[in-house]
């Protein structure tokens, strides 16, 4: 009875003893597990801590990047104001004074030809003052061609490169080659063969206008032009202005030579050249600081100067002609005269900074685009040959204070006759839609090289 009691009581204390060991162990597994629940609750937290302090970083940057954007907003919005306040003539990207200098650097040109190929100048007296007129209206105008480069250059760098430009003046120059040969043919069949049918049919080959055929060339050079002006540097860009300027412009003149083939500016290779100094003009905005009297003394200046020099050689030609020889005096006058090249960008900057009023703006937006056609018409072999030709001799015996007016007159009216038959041919090609035609062939084009 006594074992059975102490085997009960044994088993009493063994099963308390499990009770206990199982009451100290639970708690001990809790407080383990509460820790774990506890350090990842912390880790969490840090994680979360983190994050959020990212979160802040990545927005206070965020502000920062804003704050800087709209600081460089009011910067661009400045300049563009200060440029709006150096070219006034500018209008929602378009620069009048540009056009406008387009249309009077055309009218120079008709000047010019009046002057030469009209006979004023072979028909006054050397060195009277009909002749001395006639040769200053002659060297104010004679920039006009490196004008016209400088403007394709200014326009050209940042503009977009279409084969339907070139296609489309090409048309043009066929519409006049091809049209005004079938007039004379019909009026005048003896000034037409089968050679000028050949001509008018392929006018860049059989260079019926020079500066299109030296602008045609120099127009498939224009995206490798354009790229030197956008990646070389402002410093090796202007070195290398120099150099052109200096090996085409200045030893020419200096040497009365031709040893690069530059015909005296009549060639694409001057084009270029001019090409370049207009784009670097537009990238770099030089001579803004310039004031406008400056710009227009210097032209004034530089057509002073070339005339000067001219005049001052055929006196001493006269007095002294065994000393002097037979060396050329209108050297200085010539489409690659450091001069002229000098006078044409004073005219440039001085038109590009123009303040156009709104009325004129609408006659430069209509018919400065048609200018080119009064060089095609006027311009023509046939007309250039057989009507133009010493034309207007006379001019040259009228007292001077006469023939200047009538220099300009004549060539104000012969301006204004090509740009009313320009009407009717640019009518034409919005009836047959050949612009829009063009542009689409443009798009196809462009589609067909992405691919």
């Amino acid at each position: 009875m006594k074992d059975k009691n102490t085997e009960e009581k044994h088993l009493t204390t063994i099963h308390k003893s499990i009770k206990q060991n199982q009451k100290n162990k639970y708690p001990v597994i809790e407080r383990k597990g509460h820790s774990t629940k506890h350090e990842t609750f912390k880790t969490t937290e840090k994680i979360s801590e983190t994050k959020e302090e990212k979160l802040r970083i990545i927005q206070k940057t965020s502000e920062a990047e804003q704050e800087i954007s709209n600081a460089n907003q009011k910067v661009s919005i400045s300049e563009a104001s200060q440029d709006d306040l150096r070219n006034p003539g500018n209008n929602s990207g378009r620069n009048y004074g540009i056009d406008a200098l387009r249309m009077l650097a055309m009218f120079m040109i008709v000047i010019l030809h009046v002057l030469k190929q009209g006979g004023v100048l072979d028909g006054a007296r050397a060195l009277s003052p009909q002749y001395e007129a006639a040769w200053l209206l002659e060297t104010a105008a004679f920039c006009a061609v490196n004008c016209y480069g400088i403007i394709s250059g200014y326009v050209g760098v940042d503009g977009k490169y279409r084969f339907s430009n070139i296609a489309l003046l090409w048309l043009r120059v066929v519409f006049y080659t091809l049209g005004i040969t079938a007039i004379f043919w019909i009026f005048a069949p003896e000034y037409v063969g089968v050679k000028q049918w050949r001509n008018a049919m392929f006018p860049v080959m059989t260079e019926q206008y020079w500066y299109f055929t030296a602008y045609f060339a120099m127009f498939f050079f224009m995206p490798m032009l354009n790229s030197a002006l956008r990646n070389l540097s402002r410093k090796t860009m202007g070195q290398m202005l120099i150099a052109l300027i200096i090996i085409f412009s200045v030893l020419p003149v200096i040497f009365n030579t031709d040893p690069f083939i530059i015909k005296a500016g009549y060639s694409a290779l001057w084009l270029m050249i001019l090409y370049l100094i207009g784009g670097y003009i537009k990238k770099y905005g030089l001579f803004e600081k310039c004031r406008t009297t400056w710009l227009v003394a210097g032209y004034i200046i530089m057509a002073l100067c070339s005339w000067g020099c001219k005049y001052i050689y055929e006196y001493l030609q006269v007095e002294n002609p065994q000393k002097i020889g037979i060396s050329r005096g209108d050297r200085m006058i010539s489409y690659i005269s450091p001069t002229m090249l000098v006078a044409a960008i004073c005219l440039f900057m001085i038109f590009k900074r123009l303040n156009v009023k709104e009325f004129a703006r609408k006659i430069i937006k209509k018919y400065s685009p048609l200018s080119f056609s009064v060089y095609l018409i006027h311009a023509h072999p046939l007309i250039w040959g057989w009507i133009l030709s010493q034309l207007f001799r006379d001019y040259g015996q009228l007292a001077w204070y006469i023939e200047v007016p009538a220099v300009l007159g004549t060539a104000a009216a012969i301006y204004v006759i090509c740009i009313m038959v320009d009407i009717v041919r640019e009518s034409i090609f919005d009836v047959f839609k050949v612009r829009k035609c063009l542009q689409k062939l443009d798009r196809s084009t462009e589609k067909s090289l992405d691919k």
